[in-house]
């Protein structure tokens, strides 16, 4: 396992927490919570988990080939 180092504030963490942020507010949930509502049936933790699916690809294919984070060793 690695973690990212500290202290690496970047435009893609400011810009990737606007984004968290905004639809935790629009939905009224968190991605947990979501699946805990998506397994009661609900019709909200749907949308909103298919919209979080989109979201994550949409983010795969933007940033395929340009790794810019460093990973850290977690034992350091």
């Amino acid at each position: 396992m690695s973690l990212p180092g500290a202290g690496h504030v970047d435009a893609e963490l400011i810009g990737g927490a606007a984004v968290f942020g905004l639809g935790w507010g629009l939905a009224g949930i968190c991605p947990g919570p979501a699946l805990v509502l998506l397994g009661a049936g609900s019709a909200k933790a749907l949308a909103f988990f298919i919209a979080m699916l989109c979201g994550m690809a949409i983010h795969e294919v933007m940033s395929m080939g340009s790794d810019s984070r460093e990973a850290v060793p977690a034992d350091s």
